[in-house]
C-alpha cells in the first residue's frame, strides 16, 4: 500500500485545485475530508488531480462523492490512471465527475461555465 497524500491549492477564487496520491481507501477517506474541509470553504468549483492515485476501492470513490457535497456537486476530476477509470466507469459514476486531461482545461472550462466531461 502505498501512502496517500492530499495538496491543496486555490486558483484565483474560482476553483479549489486538490491533488491526491498513493491509495485512496477506506481508511484514507477521512483523510481526505480533513483536508478537504479545512482548505476549501464551499469552493465555487473543486478540480481533483488523481493523476497519481494508484489504486481506489469503493469508500475511495465515497470520499471523491464527498467533495461534490463540499462544493456543492462542481467537481471535475484530472486524469484518472487507467484502473481509477475502470473503476469509475464500473460504479457509474463516470457520469457524476466531469474528467479533463489537465488542471488548465478543468479550470477554464469552470470559467467558461461549461464543465463538460472533456476526456
Amino acid at each position: 500500500m502505498l501512502v496517500f497524500t492530499v495538496s491543496t491549492v486555490d486558483t484565483d477564487g474560482c476553483c479549489g485545485v486538490a491533488h491526491l496520491s498513493g491509495d485512496l481507501t477506506r481508511t484514507q477517506v477521512a483523510l481526505l475530508k480533513q483536508e478537504l474541509s479545512a482548505n476549501f470553504v464551499r469552493p465555487e468549483h473543486l478540480i481533483i488531480d488523481v493523476s497519481k492515485l494508484v489504486f481506489v476501492d469503493f469508500n475511495g470513490l465515497r470520499g471523491l462523492l464527498h467533495a461534490g457535497v463540499l462544493a456543492d456537486g462542481r467537481v471535475a476530476l484530472v486524469a484518472p490512471p487507467p484502473d481509477v477509470l475502470k473503476l469509475l466507469e464500473a460504479s457509474g459514476l463516470v457520469r457524476s465527475f466531469p474528467i479533463f486531461s489537465t488542471i488548465a482545461e478543468a479550470h477554464s472550462s469552470f470559467q467558461a461555465g461549461t464543465p463538460a466531461r472533456a476526456s
